[in-house]
């Protein structure tokens, strides 16, 4: 029974397998060790594994960039189309003095918007209006 623990940690097996060995030859123990398999370049496979979880690691950061890059591309559109109607409307002549004050508000509330999610985020950004 050691000589079947013996085998089953040198050879890195299970003690079914090494059972079996030792009943299929009926040998001694160091002919039973000689006509083991030698284990395989174990270097490879743990490179290989290793592989593997970079690279769906290396996937994972890849999509989450692309929604990321899409989430950020909306919020510019949005921002620049909100730009572009308080612009527009502080252009027309015809706009109320009152209302361009507003335009003017709104404006400045973007643009100290913009500056602040450098430095962390703002309360500013949630009260913008939806695109």
């Amino acid at each position: 029974e050691q000589k079947i623990l013996e085998l089953k940690c040198r050879n890195h097996i299970t003690t079914g397998e090494a059972r079996r060995i030792f009943q299929q030859n009926k040998a001694k123990y160091s002919e039973t060790v000689k006509t083991m398999p030698a284990v395989t370049n174990i270097e490879d496979t743990i490179n290989a594994k290793f592989e593997t979880l970079l690279q769906a690691i290396n996937d994972r950061f890849e999509r989450q960039m692309a929604i990321f890059a899409d989430m950020l591309q909306k919020s510019m559109d949005c921002i620049c189309q909100n730009f572009c109607k308080i612009i527009t409307q502080c252009v027309d002549p015809g706009s109320s003095p009152v209302r361009k004050k507003k335009l003017f508000s709104n404006l400045r509330q973007m643009s100290s918007s913009i500056t602040s999610w450098d430095a962390g985020g703002s309360q500013d950004a949630e009260d913008m209006p939806q695109c």
